[in-house]
């Protein structure tokens, strides 16, 4: 009995000086440095939970409990989001919208794009205003400077720099209807197609011309008001210019390079791009890019989706996995850009689709790619034969020069040939939506449509993963 007091006093100072160092730490971390420790613990212990439980449960033999599986895991995914909060919720509402992933993560994180505009109203909080009016007058100015009539068309509202601050943003009032308001639109006399054609005019011009890239542009950041000198005209207005993400020179150039060849079937620069970003599936990552299935001399894959046996789920969704895990190899030269440019083009291809699929967005892209690389034929040509031939300090034989020229002219016409083709299939999906309306009175799926559909067939038949149609909504 004579020695427990010791005891007690022994443990009672180091207790009293990791409460205190514990207390300590968790409000420094909580109210100096936002809780970025509890939201890295809070990540790393789901991290490693979910590795486990797929590691013990993603096996032969359990293809029933599969789907339980993504179940729980998503839903452990979809909790932290909502409590880590902030650029989190983003990656959520990111998983909800780009449909790669097995039914059970989009119907979770669903809801977190159904509180977009509660979470964002407390982002904004804890936004700096100055840094979105400073992006909102440089949007503003690179329109400005647009080709082909673009600044006319699309219009940044005025910040009124008196009135603002790094919690206050003041700027012009515009009044406007929704864009993905055809009612609305037609009220106005508006053409959908017009209206649809500026949006993807402008983030294309953002993504190949000026690397500066709005990151949200989903269908309530986009208004359409009558243009100020001529009323019978839509204009575009462009709000909430709070996410922007800068490309470099090196990222815009290659990332328009990888549209030109994706569409002349130059797989040596395909490879050579894919690679110097740490990408290993070429075929997965064009076909991420395009948002429809892309494969080396394949047509675009639009079939409805088929159907998966019990017994071979396991198998496909062992495929699935397989090329996740083999799709980056290297994560450390992943541009970061491709990110948010992938969230651009995703709600771009939704806003498309919700108006009926009015303009084939993927040739305006494409258009855009080659426009911005310029008259340089040499970028037509076989890649690695025009590094050789540039390094070289031998001038180049009468044959040589005949090869890379006649190269370069076919690549260049195979790019043209497939845009044509492309603009068949949308013009034929146009065209049935039409008849469809002239005899039923509904429009019916458009060019998106099919392509969505295209990308099911795809997902299901490699992989086993069935995707709901609301993966497709933005």
């Amino acid at each position: 009995m004579s020695f427990r007091p010791s005891i007690i006093s022994r443990v009672r100072r180091p207790l009293g000086f990791a409460l205190a160092a514990g207390l300590g730490a968790y409000s420094l971390d909580r109210y100096f440095y936002d809780s970025t420790l509890q939201r890295n613990v809070r990540t790393l212990a789901c991290g490693a939970i979910v590795t486990a439980d797929y590691k013990w449960n993603f096996v032969p033999g359990n293809a029933k409990n599969l789907e339980a599986l993504h179940e729980r895991v998503a839903e452990r995914i979809l909790n932290v989001c909502r409590d880590n909060g902030g650029l989190y919720v983003k990656f959520g509402q990111q998983i909800a919208a780009i449909p790669v992933l097995p039914p059970a993560y989009h119907r979770r994180f669903r809801v977190l794009v159904w509180q977009a505009d509660y979470v964002q109203d407390h982002i904004r909080l804890e936004t700096d205003f100055m840094n979105e009016a400073r992006n909102a007058e440089t949007a503003a100015k690179h329109i400005s400077e647009a080709p082909r009539s673009l600044a006319a068309r699309v219009h940044v509202p005025d910040v009124y720099w008196a009135f603002t601050s790094t919690r206050v943003m003041t700027a012009e009032w515009i009044e406007g209807v929704r864009m993905t308001s055809p009612e609305r639109l037609a009220d106005n006399g508006w053409s959908k197609k017009e209206v649809m054609r500026t949006i993807v005019d402008v983030f294309a011009d953002q993504i190949f011309r000026t690397g500066f890239i709005h990151s949200d542009p989903h269908q309530g950041n986009i208004i359409v008001r009558s243009h100020p000198k001529d009323p019978k005209k839509p204009q575009v207005v462009l709000l909430d210019h709070g996410l922007y993400v800068t490309a470099t020179p090196t990222f815009k150039h290659d990332y328009a390079v990888f549209w030109k060849s994706l569409f002349s079937g130059d797989m040596t620069t395909l490879n050579r791009i894919a690679q110097s970003w740490g990408i290993a599936d070429v075929q997965m990552f064009a076909s991420a890019t395009l948002q429809k299935p892309w494969a080396p001399q394949r047509p675009p894959h639009v079939d409805p989706t088929g159907s998966s046996a019990i017994d071979e789920l396991f198998e496909k969704q062992v495929r699935m996995k397989q090329s996740v895990k083999t799709f980056l190899e290297s994560s450390g030269r992943f541009p970061k850009e491709l990110i948010f440019v992938g969230r651009n083009m995703n709600l771009v291809r939704a806003n498309n689709k919700a108006l009926g699929s009015p303009v084939n967005r993927v040739n305006i892209m494409a258009n855009y790619a080659v426009q911005t690389l310029g008259d340089d034929w040499s970028l037509w040509g076989n890649v690695d034969s025009s590094r050789e031939l540039a390094v070289s300090t031998m001038p180049l034989s009468k044959a040589q020069q005949i090869t890379a020229t006649v190269q370069a002219r076919i690549n260049y016409w195979t790019f043209r040939a497939t845009l044509f083709v492309t603009a068949i299939f949308f013009h034929m999906a146009r065209a049935a939506q039409k008849i469809r309306y002239l005899v039923n009175g509904v429009a019916g799926p458009g060019f998106e449509d099919l392509v969505d559909s295209g990308m099911k067939k795809t997902m299901e038949e490699q992989f086993g993963v069935v995707i709901d149609d609301a993966a497709f909504s933005g």
